[in-house]
C-alpha cells in the first residue's frame, strides 16, 4: 500500500492543511479592498454603506458603538431617518451572520458586533500543540 515515504508525505500534507485552517481560525474578521468581509474561511460582499458600518463595528469588535457614530460613517453627508438606519443594520446583520458574526442592539446605546456563539473563535483558547496533537 503506502510506502514509508508516501505515508510521511501524507502526514506532512495533513499537517500543512491543519495549520492553514488554524491560521484562518485565529484570524480576525477583515474587509478587503473590494468590500468583501472575510472570517472563518467564509466571505460575503458588502455594499458601500454597509461596508463603512462594518468597518467601524469591526474596529470596535465586542464593544458598543453608539448609533450617532454609525450614522456619521454610514451617511457622512446627510442625516438618515431612524428607519433607514434600522433597515441598513438589519441588512448588514443578515450578511455578517453568513460568516459567523452577529450584530446585537444595545437598547439606548447602539450596536455591538461579535463572533456568533458556536462560530470559530477570534483567538484560540487552547494552545497550538493541543490543536494539532491529533495529527499523525
Amino acid at each position: 500500500m503506502w510506502g514509508s515515504a508516501g505515508a510521511d508525505e501524507m502526514k506532512l500534507r495533513l499537517r500543512q492543511l491543519a495549520l492553514r485552517a488554524l491560521g484562518h481560525r485565529r484570524a480576525r474578521p477583515r474587509i478587503d479592498e473590494l468590500g468583501i468581509l472575510h472570517f472563518a474561511l467564509r466571505s460575503v460582499p458588502l455594499p458601500p454603506t454597509e461596508r463603512r458600518l462594518a468597518d467601524l463595528l469591526l474596529d470596535r469588535l465586542e464593544e458598543v458603538v453608539p448609533v450617532e457614530e454609525l450614522v456619521g460613517v454610514g451617511w457622512p453627508n446627510r442625516v438618515p431617518t431612524r428607519n433607514a438606519v434600522a433597515t441598513r443594520i438589519s441588512c448588514l446583520r443578515s450578511r455578517v451572520a453568513s460568516v459567523g458574526l452577529e450584530i446585537r442592539p444595545v437598547a439606548g446605546h447602539g450596536y455591538v458586533m461579535r463572533v456568533s456563539e458556536g462560530a470559530v473563535p477570534v483567538d484560540g483558547a487552547v494552545g497550538f500543540d493541543d490543536e494539532v496533537s491529533w495529527l499523525p
